[in-house]
């Protein structure tokens, strides 16, 4: 199942996602009942067209809109953004960028999800990547050098950049950036 814009889909899954949350031992209570672990974000799969959570078929896509995303965002971790910024300046349009606490930034135009990045070593990416383990040795992962270092690309939508001496991965994303080659 793929959420579509619309509040509808949204309001049927968002007790989805909290359910998927609670039937995992709790993980929005930091699984004790108490208050939500700061900067908890391990509960989420960064997928190439959007998140997902652990044992849960359903992507919380791009394309739904700004305020749904960060209502979500925030119940599914227990933390609010550490900073909403805007850049009007990117190729694509002016974008807005929510940071979470941790090194999750989920990006928007036009006020529908679009894309994200982290630098969260916490946060799975599908594939099996993520930022501080090593450089990827895979056939079907492909390198370019840019202006912003080395980057690669996993072949399925998700693309990173390596530290500066090439060691490990830096940092990861999927879907509209607003970086600047």
């Amino acid at each position: 199942m793929i959420f579509s814009r619309n509040f509808k889909a949204f309001a049927i899954a968002l007790p989805m996602a909290l359910g998927a949350c609670d039937m995992m031992g709790g993980m929005m209570s930091g699984g004790g009942g108490g208050a939500a672990t700061p900067g908890l974000v391990s509960n989420l799969v960064l997928v190439p067209g959007g998140m997902q959570q652990p044992g849960n078929p359903a992507v919380i896509a791009f394309g739904n809109d700004e305020p749904s995303i960060i209502q979500l965002m925030v119940q599914i971790t227990g933390n609010p953004p550490d900073s909403i910024q805007e850049n009007p300046e990117c190729g694509a349009g002016a974008m807005r960028f929510a940071a979470f606490p941790g090194g999750v930034t989920l990006n928007f135009l036009g006020g529908d999800f679009v894309g994200w990045t982290t630098r969260d070593p916490s946060v799975p990416v599908e594939g099996g990547l993520r930022p501080g383990l090593p450089a990827p040795d895979a056939a079907d992962v492909t390198y370019s050098s840019t202006t912003l270092g080395t980057e690669f690309d996993q072949g399925d939508g998700i693309f990173g950049i390596l530290t500066a001496d090439g060691s490990e991965i830096d940092m990861m994303w999927a879907g509209t950036t607003c970086f600047f080659r």
